[in-house]
């Protein structure tokens, strides 16, 4: 009787090895790299703006999104501001799982934008390692006075959308 049930037991967990192969892989993950691009993002306005980062901050949302918060400085005088110009920047940045997705998101964002030249690929092309097929960038005045301005961003790069606001004000 004990050599049945040592058999059973034995043929049971053989069974249950030999199963375990035969059962179905997970999902490929696709990897994010919207860190890698918020930081590239970040540092190419520091070098690039003409202006002076003041600060920068980059808080996760999940993980396909950054918010990223900029403030940037412009100490020359301006016929309006004789102390330069503060700059500040809310954007979150997006990587969806394909480009049309990512299309979808930059044209429901973006209806009554008014379009622009595309916005430098070297961003993507340092954290992608090939140049964006979809480039394009929008801007819509929000706000407009002798104190200040703010306008909304959307900017897409294949599969990254970055959206929100900027405002630009005195020092």
């Amino acid at each position: 009787m004990i050599k049945k049930l040592l058999a059973i037991i034995i043929l049971i967990m053989t069974l249950s090895i030999a199963g375990a192969g035969c059962t179905s892989l997970p999902p490929l993950i696709k990897t994010s790299h919207v860190n890698a691009y918020a930081n590239a993002f970040v540092n190419s306005t520091r070098d690039n703006s003409g202006l002076t980062l003041i600060s920068s901050n980059i808080v996760q949302n999940g993980s396909d999104a950054v918010q990223v918060s900029m403030t940037l400085q412009n100490t020359t005088p301006t016929l309006i501001w004789s102390n330069g110009s503060i700059y500040t920047y809310t954007l979150n940045i997006k990587q969806f799982d394909n480009t049309n997705d990512a299309s979808n998101f930059f044209n429901s964002t973006c209806f009554g934008y008014s379009p622009h030249a595309p916005v430098n690929s070297a961003i993507y092309e340092q954290v992608m390692g090939h140049t964006p097929t979809i480039n394009r960038y929008s801007t819509q005045t929000a706000s407009l006075s002798l104190f200040g301005a703010s306008i909304n961003i959307a900017s897409q790069q294949d599969e990254f959308v970055i959206y929100g606001t900027g405002m630009v004000g005195p020092t």
